[in-house]
């Protein structure tokens, strides 16, 4: 069940529930008369109703229908306890107001086993101590829950007034009527639990239970603030904006294109079933990451070569970072070319005359500063220099200008040829070489990064080691990204973001899953141009479309994004998009039903398009009925 629909079913559920004991009253009411009730009263349980049961129908039978409806009714409420009182130990544990050991989850079935285990053991002791007893902890509880509702009332009055901007799943309106109302009447239950002679006043037996209660919570307070420090009474935050959770099958292709990767999925339940580990994991690529490292360039290059060729675009050729990095070079001993004509339009003719360049000059490796235009000019460079001189690779060592470099990972050629040759040396991060980024290319990247990131951690073949890289680089990256995309960045935070995003670009190497090439891929065979922007159209529909089929992977991904269920993944990216100002629709850019199938198979394969062209022909031709 989605957020939003939580609050109208606890109500629903509320009003049901009066109605329900109110027409019971009324029947009781009906079929029998003041002192029948009375004498019901005190026979044997005092089971009125059931003896209403009896005079309605005319047969004792109907009293016995009745009393075995009720030992249902208790035992399902004993099993809505169970699952309740276990999920607030659950919630209270990962807040760490609790021992942690409580929100431990069963490796199969993903529920709190510890609590479980602890609630149900104390429920089945529990009736072995007798009526009494198992009164004065009912009544003992009860006190115990009027008190939370009452917190829970001017929790909410006070948020609501302090944080009026906060996003929530549900909103209330007139919140100081029913937020006074809520108070009021809890607090008046409170009061009546402790007033001599109300009838609802605790004994001592359990005030006694009330108090041991209260010292254990006090307990458990200073131990876990004492144990997990900063941790202690944190909790995940439910921040969806309403307007955003509605618009997340909308917001890239509309809800017939959410309708239509949801058709693509198939309908099997997932069964997890719990394999040995086995994986692969290498990252040949040295990172040397740091602000200020660019005057480092010629001590961490100097092992590759004496004769360096500069290779960069005209964008990057008249910034400072060139000539930094190039002095670097020159004071370790390396001599330095520069070849500052990389384009995104010919990059084959350009290796040519940067090879022309290598020849003049004995150049005998290469170091490309700039974004991945640069770095994938530099390889081709490379490759175009080995086949015409006949010699091995020169070495590449890449200083890239943008966070989200993805060809400084990867050992591939624009026409999809791989040679391990390619890959680079060193990549040389620098957070100071990329402050040169516009605030639309800061947000683009990360959301690029982030994509990346969601899409090696929900891979199939994914990895503990990438797992580990991925979540943590969506963290800083859904806290960080929208605070560095403004005027006045915190540095902080901006080298963060960047580590994020060299991250994804490592992650997304390791898997391949690179969405940037699928990009790219998939629009080459549309009617409009590339454009990273459009990840941000295109991922929260796919995330939608796959969310519910794993709930505890898109769970786990949803809590990292600050969210909480996997219904909050594609929410939590519209959310962002919509905070970095990348909503858009693909709808209003003139893609046709063959470019959405086409979008579709690059992430989802060919079976998926064609599933996505027979639901969209579906719908057309019951749109013309």
């Amino acid at each position: 069940v989605s957020l939003q629909k939580i609050g109208r079913i606890l109500i629903l559920s509320i009003v049901l529930a009066v109605l329900f004991y109110a027409l019971i009253i009324f029947g009781v009411g009906y079929v029998m008369n003041n002192s029948e009730i009375a004498v019901a009263m005190k026979g044997v349980g005092g089971l009125v109703t059931a003896d209403a049961m009896a005079v309605a129908f005319g047969s004792s039978i109907m009293a016995k229908v009745l009393i075995i409806g009720g030992l249902c009714g208790i035992i399902t409420s004993w099993n809505s306890f169970l699952i309740g009182g276990s999920r607030a130990m659950y919630s209270m544990a990962e807040s760490y107001m609790i021992p942690h050991v409580f929100a431990k989850l069963h490796d199969k079935y993903k529920t709190p086993i510890n609590a479980l285990l602890l609630i149900g053991l104390l429920s089945i002791i529990a009736p072995f101590f007798g009526k009494k007893m198992l009164v004065w902890v009912v009544d003992a509880g009860n006190f115990g829950c009027c008190v939370a509702y009452c917190m829970v009332a001017i929790s909410f009055v006070i948020l609501r007034k302090k944080a009026p901007e906060m996003a929530r799943p549900y909103k209330v309106s007139h919140y100081k009527l029913v937020g006074a109302m809520a108070i009021l009447m809890s607090g008046f239950m409170v009061v009546m639990y402790m007033i001599p002679g109300s009838g609802a006043t605790l004994v001592p037996q359990e005030w006694g239970m009330v108090l041991g209660w209260s010292v254990l919570g006090v307990l458990f307070g200073f131990y876990c603030k004492a144990k997990y420090g900063s941790k202690f009474a944190t909790h995940i935050d439910v921040a969806v904006d309403n307007e955003a959770v509605e618009a997340a099958g909308d917001l890239a292709f509309g809800q017939a294109m959410a309708a239509a990767l949801h058709d693509v999925e198939s309908d099997a339940p997932v069964t997890y079933v719990s394999q040995p580990l086995s994986f692969s994991f290498s990252m040949p690529v040295s990172v040397v990451f740091g602000a200020g490292k660019r005057h480092m360039a010629g001590e961490l290059f100097k092992a590759y070569g004496t004769k360096a060729l500069v290779v960069t675009d005209a964008a990057t050729d008249g910034r400072d970072i060139v000539n930094e990095v190039e002095k670097s070079l020159k004071e370790a001993g390396i001599s330095v070319a520069r070849f500052a004509h990389i384009t995104g339009k010919s990059l084959d003719i350009t290796a040519d005359s940067a090879v022309d360049e290598i020849k003049k000059n004995g150049s005998d490796f290469i170091v490309a500063i700039g974004g991945n235009t640069v770095m994938e000019g530099a390889k081709l460079i490379a490759s175009a220099a080995a086949r015409t001189l006949g010699r091995a690779m020169m070495p590449l060592n890449f200083v890239p200008t943008t966070y989200h470099a993805g060809a400084c990972f990867d050992a591939s050629l624009p026409d999809g040829s791989y040679d391990e040759a390619l890959l680079a040396k060193v990549v040389l991060v620098d957070p100071d070489c990329m402050t040169g980024m516009s605030q639309k290319d800061r947000a683009v990247s990360g959301f690029a990064a982030l994509c990346e990131c969601i899409r090696a951690y929900t891979a199939p073949d994914a990895q503990p080691l990438t797992d580990a890289m991925a979540l943590y680089a969506i963290d800083i990256l859904n806290d960080k990204l929208v605070g560095v995309c403004g005027e006045n960045a915190d540095k902080g935070a901006w080298e963060k973001v960047v580590l994020a995003g060299v991250i994804g670009s490592m992650v997304s190497a390791e898997t391949g899953c690179q969405v940037a090439k699928d990009l790219k891929q998939a629009v080459a065979k549309t009617s409009f141009a590339t454009d990273e922007v459009l990840l941000a159209a295109i991922v929260p529909v796919v995330v939608d479309a796959k969310a519910g089929k794993d709930p505890f992977l898109y769970g786990k991904l949803a809590r990292t994004m600050g969210g909480f269920t996997s219904d909050d993944c594609a929410a939590r990216l519209c959310y962002l998009a919509k905070a970095l100002h990348l909503d858009l629709r693909i709808a209003d850019m003139g893609v046709h039903e063959d470019d959405i199938a086409n979008l579709a198979e690059a992430y989802m394969g060919e079976e998926a398009a064609e599933a996505v062209r027979e639901k969209a022909a579906a719908m057309e031709a019951a749109f013309d009925s």
